[in-house]
């Protein structure tokens, strides 16, 4: 039981670690999906150029999540 506690205290580190930095590379992956998204460009109605999406950040697909639709 003593050397499972150990095991326990000695990874309890390690995991949350690797976690997090996989959730890092998928915020990333998404926010290079959005850059490249046609849905995310604006066209101003009285002509001119269009406007790409821009990540300036990773939470950014978090936020994005709350917006509603209607």
């Amino acid at each position: 039981m003593v050397q499972f506690v150990r095991y326990v205290i000695l990874l309890n580190q390690m995991i949350p670690i690797s976690l997090y930095v996989t959730l890092e590379l998928v915020k990333v992956a998404q926010c290079v999906i959005l850059t490249y998204d046609e849905k995310m460009r604006h066209t101003p109605s009285g002509g001119g150029p269009a406007f790409w999406f821009k990540v300036k950040t990773t939470t950014l697909n978090e936020e994005l999540g709350q917006v509603c639709q209607k």
